[in-house]
């Protein structure tokens, strides 16, 4: 068996896992002392597992520049993550998962708003006379209870830029080894690949060039495996802080990832209670 199939044979072992654990996981979202941030971490590792599976797909055929695209965006989701469960780790509340899904959700209304209104601006379309602000609350209530102003301030440490800077100031980096700390560059060099930029022609004709198309498939694979495995083992620690059940799924998925590879996840648990084997 060769490297990326012990990935694969990995990766359906730790969806057995969550997928077991499902029942549980939606039981803690409804009834735990953190719901809204266990609810977020379970629907990002939702949403990264759904991005995994598409690059798994888009190896088949070899596509390299689309995949390097999804891994951008599994980086933004993994970061994301990453911040959250440090800060549940640290504050040991609901306020992340409730800045999460309650401030971030009006902020991007709106921002779609915005998007809206300068688009209708852009066509001359006299109906869009509409405060965004006024739009806003027109689709959701909270809004009423706050100020475009005070979303806008209380959001702006969820800004990639302060989530690098917020975990790069809490990660040892004489302890850790790199799963994370790698994510910090391949965030800022895969965005040409998203934005269409010039660099990204560079590096693919440099792949091609240098026949190095299979090495960079399965680079991209490896990296979004880790990613999903990595992110599950920590969703399960975090749970495990307020209900033991989640010993074994957090256990079984750390059997996994030793198995399969070596450099353990790099998350700082200074603060999170670890199950025994």
């Amino acid at each position: 068996m060769d490297k990326i199939d012990t990935f694969f044979e990995g990766d359906d072992e730790a969806f057995s896992v969550m997928e077991k654990a499902t029942p549980w996981i939606i039981e803690f979202t409804r009834s735990s002392k953190i719901p809204k941030t266990g609810l977020s971490l379970f629907m990002l590792v939702n949403k990264m597992m759904t991005i995994k599976v598409a690059i798994y797909d888009l190896r088949d055929s070899e596509g390299v520049y689309a995949m390097s695209i999804l891994l951008r965006s599994l980086i933004e989701h993994y970061l994301r993550f990453n911040y959250m469960y440090m800060k549940a780790m640290e504050t040991r509340d609901d306020s992340m998962g409730e800045k999460y899904q309650d401030t971030l959700y009006i902020k991007e209304l709106h921002d779609l708003a915005k998007a809206y209104k300068k688009m209708s601006e852009a066509v001359g379309n006299v109906v869009q006379q509409t405060a965004t602000w006024e739009a806003v609350n027109d689709i959701n209530e909270k809004s009423k209870q706050t100020t475009a102003r005070a979303v806008e301030d209380d959001v702006r440490d969820l800004t990639y830029g302060q989530i690098i800077k917020y975990i790069d100031e809490r990660i040892n980096k004489e302890k850790v080894p790199g799963l994370l700390l790698n994510m910090f560059p391949a965030y800022s060099e895969l965005s040409s690949f998203v934005h269409g930029g010039r660099l990204s022609d560079e590096v693919m004709m440099g792949f091609a060039m240098k026949g190095k198309i299979q090495e960079r498939l399965d680079e991209i694979t490896e990296t979004a495996y880790c990613i999903f495995t990595s992110s599950l083992l920590f969703m399960f620690l975090a749970f495990y802080q307020y209900d033991k059940r989640f010993a074994g799924p957090y256990l079984d998925i750390q059997d996994i990832i030793t198995k399969t590879y070596s450099a353990p996840p790099d998350l700082p648990t200074e603060n999170a209670e670890k199950p025994n084997p």
